[in-house]
């Protein structure tokens, strides 16, 4: 598994590691017990469902700052709507190809 490591997560920082595909993250001063949980948690659900679950939760974030800060149907806001939907295509079809893949 591949676990940051580091004095400077936050929560915004966390959910981003994770939408990359990170396995854990802890902050600096965690202990032996806390490790040892976050290394156990990596192997309970597979790699693919993990980075889907938290890339689906900032897509969600995403679309929900874009309809609350709409002020009009500008180009800005078509533009932002377009790439966020090809965004959400972009990580439904990842998703598809390791289903695919596992359930060989």
């Amino acid at each position: 598994p591949l676990i940051i490591w580091s004095a400077f997560v936050n929560q915004n920082n966390e959910e981003k590691y994770l939408a990359w595909g990170v396995d854990g993250v802890l902050i600096k001063a965690c202990s032996y017990r806390q490790l040892k949980n976050t290394i156990q948690q990596c192997f309970k659900t597979p790699k693919y469902k993990r980075k889907f679950y938290f890339q689906l939760k900032i897509l969600i974030k995403k679309w929900n700052e874009l309809f609350t800060e709409r002020t009009g149907l500008s180009a800005d806001f078509v533009d932002r709507f377009k790439s966020i939907l090809w965004e959400g295509l972009a990580i439904a079809e990842e998703y598809q190809q390791w289903l695919k893949f596992h359930t060989k």
